[in-house]
């Protein structure tokens, strides 16, 4: 049901947890899809799929991932002083700028296919999965101006369902198409399964364009926003020089993240080869990396990503108005909760790696790679939230130059350590992880100097570690034993998954490193936890009572 015009907008945590539950939705069937395809698909199919789609990701975030943030940003700033016609400007700019490089993209892409080949040393059989991605380009470029917009707005909801629309329309679209390509080979299976972003974008800009005549009443805009272009010239030419300031630089960001990762087809697979590994073990080793353990990685991440989108409107705001102490709690917040969500994340791939493994892709061989790059988790993680909380603070720069530097540190340890026979993969997953711990703490750094003692290292560090080792033993032990009795590993592995993030949370509650504030903020049912969880909190209460 919608919501009048006068409703508030939801406070910043409030919008990140919005924010991570569709994440965490659209990482679940992300999950189910990749699960489904590597089966239907195989380890040869899936190689195909991901190199097509690391390239896809790259030119994507060229030619939307900057402008996105930069309408985000400006909105914020411009709705912070209630300048709304300012924040309607920028959408027009941005629309017809995004409509005009998505086309551009979508074509190089299309056409470019043999080129892009050949520039980057993939196999050829991914030209088909190219092809097939070539109009996601630019619907999901339209789809980014109305998300940067809303994000703008600071209203998160359409938003997320949005990307839960994409997800699912995503998932069936995958499976139709692979139902007309059955027995027709590898390439085609593979194209099938990338042609389902396409058909996700489609439903999802249809939601987006709807949605957006409901946040106009609300906001109380004019429902043409977006629509027209800029009458003054002048006035175009000074939006456009600001979306542009904002942009560049995050598009470097985005595009060295994804280079980085792209190191994975281009550079893991040429040292996997000239380790004597041959053609296709070197393509099922890859996707046990790329296509297993990342999408393993990755998952814990959806807070992360919450952050970074949330952060961005949130503290641009509050540097608009000059409020230091809100920018300070929400940094100091958003640091705190990527920590005490990430640690445990990363110390279960690492307790239970071959099991996670063989539930989700059948395949335990792959919980080798998903143990040496389980501390990927927190690193990247850390990156993305600080990165969020520079761009909000107006340093756009900062981030690219501290990725880049991780991003080189990666590449000369993966060209060592992927070309030794004895580490190969893990070679490459050890040099992802520290390339991350670099741009991670160079982040972190920035952010320290901007805004001093955000980090709480007790509260945020020291009480995650304890209860993560608390942790670890339970799933280890937990999973045995249910295996023991219910004689099924991979629901001993969900039921012991699920004891020991039970088990996780009492204790960091019990500690004090989580309280009822951040519970309650849980849509739907964050009231109910808070409720369970508030004997523990009484219970510290008196002892620290008792101590003092």
């Amino acid at each position: 049901m919608s919501e009048g015009p006068s409703t508030p907008k939801p406070s910043f945590l409030r919008s990140t947890f919005i924010l991570a539950s569709a994440n965490f939705a659209t990482k679940v069937i992300g999950g189910l899809i990749i699960v489904p395809v590597y089966y239907l698909i195989g380890s040869k199919g899936m190689g195909l799929y991901t190199s097509a789609y690391r390239i896809y990701m790259v030119l994507l975030i060229i030619s939307t991932q900057g402008v996105n943030i930069a309408v985000a940003r400006l909105v914020a700033e411009r709705m912070a002083v209630d300048d709304k016609p300012g924040a309607r400007r920028v959408f027009a700019v941005a629309y017809w700028l995004l409509v005009s490089l998505g086309l551009a993209f979508a074509l190089f892409f299309g056409f470019g296919s043999h080129l892009l080949i050949r520039l980057f040393s993939i196999d050829p059989r991914s030209y088909l999965s190219m092809l097939a991605l070539a109009p996601a380009v630019f619907l999901v470029a339209v789809m980014s101006v109305y998300r940067g917009f809303l994000q703008g707005l600071q209203w998160m909801t359409p938003f997320a369902v949005s990307q839960f629309i994409e997800q699912i329309a995503r998932l069936v679209g995958i499976f139709v198409a692979l139902h007309f390509v059955a027995g027709l080979g590898v390439e085609y299976g593979a194209a099938a399964a990338t042609f389902g972003a396409v058909i996700g974008a489609l439903f999802a800009l249809g939601y987006l364009i709807y949605e957006s005549r409901v946040v106009n009443v609300r906001f109380r805009l004019r429902p043409e926003v977006g629509l027209r272009p800029v009458a003054k010239r002048h006035e175009t030419r000074l939006i456009l020089r600001s979306i542009i300031s904002v942009a560049v630089p995050v598009t470097f960001s985005g595009v060295a993240t994804q280079v980085i990762q792209f190191l994975d087809v281009a550079l893991v697979q040429g040292r996997l080869r000239a380790a004597g590994f041959a053609a296709d073990e070197v393509i099922s080793m890859f996707a046990r990396l790329s296509g297993a353990a990342m999408t393993l990685v990755n998952l814990p991440t959806i807070f992360a990503g919450a952050f970074f989108l949330a952060l961005i409107p949130a503290i641009s705001e509050a540097r608009q108005l000059r409020r230091r102490a809100v920018i300070r709690h929400r940094v100091a917040q958003s640091l705190h909760l990527t920590l005490a969500l990430t640690i445990p994340a990363a110390v279960g791939l690492l307790v239970l790696p071959s099991q996670i493994a063989a539930t989700l892709f059948d395949d335990p061989v792959a919980g080798t790679a998903v143990s040496a790059l389980a501390l990927t988790t927190v690193f990247l993680s850390l990156q993305q939230t600080t990165s969020g909380i520079l761009y909000g603070l107006g340093r756009s720069t900062t981030p690219i130059y501290n990725l880049l530097l991780g991003g080189a540190v990666k590449a000369v340890l993966t060209w060592f350590l992927a070309g030794m026979p004895g580490l190969n993969v893990r070679g490459a997953a050890y040099a992802t992880v520290i390339g991350f711990f670099v741009a991670a703490g160079l982040n972190w750094l920035s952010v320290e100097r901007l805004v001093p003692h955000s980090l709480d290292w007790r509260q945020s560090l020291l009480k995650p570690a304890v209860a993560s080792l608390v942790m670890a033993p339970v799933a280890r032990y937990s999973y045995q034993l249910l295996r023991e009795l219910v004689g099924h590993a991979k629901v001993a592995t969900i039921l012991a998954v699920g004891v020991a993030a039970a088990v996780y949370f009492v204790v960091l509650t019990a500690l004090g490193g989580l309280d009822e504030e951040v519970f309650a903020r849980v849509p739907i049912i964050g009231r109910r936890v808070a409720a369970v969880l508030r004997p523990l909190q009484g219970v510290r209460e008196r002892l620290k009572g008792g101590r003092a």
